[in-house]
């Protein structure tokens, strides 16, 4: 199975959806609390280019924020990317 990171901060109305709708599905993920350490934050923005958290990635690759995930998960293509 793939690796599925989301960097999130719990203020943040967007990850706690994304948090939601990645906590009913049956695959394992990382959870990064960037107001934990605010440099990860930073690093993984420069990285990715994604201005705004939360930063979704499969295996290194950008998915994107909340509403990229859910428009693959309607799609089915979350579950195809992360099977295969």
């Amino acid at each position: 199975m793939k690796q599925l990171k989301i960097y999130y901060a719990n203020y943040c109305p967007f990850c706690r959806q994304a948090l939601g709708l990645l906590g009913e599905k049956d695959f394992e993920f990382e959870a990064i609390d960037v107001m934990a350490n605010p440099r990860v934050l930073d690093q993984i923005k420069r990285e990715t280019g994604h201005p705004t958290i939360p930063i979704i990635l499969i295996d290194g690759e950008l998915i994107g924020g909340y509403t990229e995930l859910k428009a693959l998960d309607r799609s089915g293509e979350l579950d195809k990317k992360m099977r295969s």
